[in-house]
Formats: C-alpha cells, structure tokens, sequence
C-alpha cells in the first residue's frame, strides 16, 4: 500500500500565539496558509499581493471579503488593515441575496427583497421578469469580475419557488454559463435603517496573525489606536513587533540565504538537501524561470509543476505563488 506524501501544511511546525520574529514573507505565508481551523492575516496595502496566492500553501484564502463574497469565503482570510476597520454590518448576510440552485425563493418575498437592495424593475442596474424566469441586468463594476467589463446579466429560472438553473451571461447573450450560486450585493444606491457598527474583523473567527504590525501606523495613521483594543481577547501571531502582551518564541524554521546571482550555490544546496531525503519546494511566478530552473537544478525541460504543496522525500516540485 503506497501512502501518499503528507502536505506541506502536516509538516509545519503549528505557529503558538507570540512574537514570531525574522521569518521570511514565505515562511509567514505557510504558517498561516498550516493553521488548522479559521484564521485571519492582517497586512497592508501594498503588501497584500504577496499572500493572495498563500493558500497553495495550505488552506485556500480570500482576500478582503465584501458583502458579495461574504457567504462564500475560506476560514483563511487576508485583509489589509484599512478594510479590517472599515464599518460593516453585524449580519452580512442581510445585506447581499445569496441565489442558490435548488433553494426556495417564494416570488413576492424575492422581488421584495431586490427592491430593497436597490433593483427596481426595467432598470439597469435591475431586472425582468418573464414567467417562471427572473434576469438580473448587472452594469461593471459592483464587485463583478473583472471578465465582467460589459457589465453581467444572471438568468434564473424557476420551478415554482425552487430555483432550478442558474445561468451567468454578457448583455444581449442567448445562452452562457451554468452557475451553482451567485451572491447579489447591494447597488451603489443602497440605503439601509440598519447601522453599520461593526467590523470585518470583529466578525471574523479564529486565530489574528499580523504581518509587519512596524508598518501599520503608515497604513492607518491617527487610526492606529484603534487597532489594538480589537484584538483584546483574541489569539494572536505577530511575525513583528506589536505594542500587545505576547511572548516572543522561536519556531525551530531555518531562514535560508539569498541566492541571487550564485545560482550555483543553489544548485550545491539542493543537491545535498535531496540526498538528505529532505522535500525542495519552490515557489515560483513566471515559466520563464520555472524552465530556466528546472534545466539548471534537474537537467530537464520538464517543469514539475504541482497543484499542492506535498512531495515525495527527496522530490523536487514548482508551485505557482507569489511572495516578497
């Protein structure tokens, strides 16, 4: 019986609440990506690019969830800390329709429901109504994807109040994509009695990991303060220094030197990190690079792209992620 290689996220060491300091952007990105349940990674800006793609690492991650992919988001979710304080309502789940094939719509109740988060029918953004087929006319923007400059049209049909197919096209198309569900937001008009008195991270579960807390203050000037008070109760990871009460700890993780313009240094190390049984994981952007390494560490045109972070002992394998 062959038993398949553990993913990377078994082999981490699991990260405690503390100071976990001088760990490269990578090494923060997999301990986040292993923690095992829901967790949140706080960071800035203009660094959030390097942790949108953590969860080849481990757990898949959503990045800055709105009311539109509120419902959908993973356990792991990287938010920059501006979008951690913005107001947000206490029930997301309120404020956004959430279709779903094979759930129960009664009609009155749906059509209600629209209007009050700004739909109006036969208009654009809005919708029409044909029998048993409601037409969400959607224009760009409002948190559609980005295919999506056209502006959207969702086709739901029904049987009865069950919603029975779900279909997601551009304007004025026949036909397009089935879809399981589609989660509605609210359009730019939308006005509720309801107070936005909460945040996203308030409603967020599980363990704070905190990505360069040094930076923060450029991020959230006089706003600041107000970011410690929140995290009182919870358990927290600062890969820095934090004006919080954590222990400083060592998590047993070698940082690895910078390998820039000594590639053959590299290739020494992979060698013997291989005859040691050690797996060689290596996080890589462009298949440009991905070609160039793999003709100098394997002497192959073959690049060993993996969908998961779990090799065989001794094995080689390319991810495609980004990092700093």
């Amino acid at each position: 019986m062959t038993v398949a290689a553990p993913n990377l996220s078994k082999l981490l060491p699991a990260a405690p609440p503390g100071n976990l300091l001088l760990l490269p952007q990578v090494a923060r990105a997999a301990l986040f990506a292993a923690h095992p349940g829901p967790a949140v990674l706080l960071t800035t800006a203009d660094r959030i690019g390097a942790y949108a793609t953590a969860g080849v690492l481990g757990a898949p991650v959503t990045v800055n969830p709105g009311l539109r992919d509120w419902d959908a988001r993973h356990e792991h979710v990287v938010l920059d800390v501006n979008t951690a304080l913005d107001l947000f309502p206490a029930r997301p789940e309120d404020h956004a329709l959430n279709l779903r094939v094979g759930r129960s719509y009664p009609r009155e109740e749906l059509l209600s429901r629209l209007e009050r988060l700004g739909y109006e029918r036969g208009e654009e953004p809005g919708y029409e109504l044909r029998g048993d087929t409601l037409e969400l006319r959607l224009e760009p923007g409002a948190g559609l994807p980005v295919e999506a400059e056209q502006g959207l049209w969702v086709r739901a049909e029904f049987f009865g109040d069950e919603l029975d197919t779900l279909r997601l096209l551009a304007p004025n198309e026949l036909t397009g994509d089935k879809a399981q569900f589609f989660i509605l937001e609210p359009t730019p008009e939308y006005l509720t009695e309801v107070k936005w008195d909460t945040t996203r991270l308030e409603l967020l579960p599980g363990r704070v990991f905190l990505d360069s807390p040094e930076f923060y203050a450029s991020s959230l000037g006089i706003l600041l303060g107000t970011r410690w008070p929140k995290l009182a109760g919870r358990e927290v990871t600062s890969f820095g220094r934090a004006p919080l009460d954590l222990p400083t700890l060592d998590t047993g993780l070698t940082t690895l030197p910078f390998y820039r313009a000594r590639l053959n240094d590299l290739e020494r190390d992979v060698d013997e990190w291989r005859e040691a049984g050690n797996r060689v994981l290596i996080l890589v952007r462009h298949d440009r690079t991905a070609a160039y390494l793999a003709d100098k560490l394997l002497n192959t045109p073959d690049i060993p792209w993996l969908k998961f972070a779990r090799i065989e002992e001794g094995g080689v394998g390319f991810l495609r992620a980004g990092g700093e």
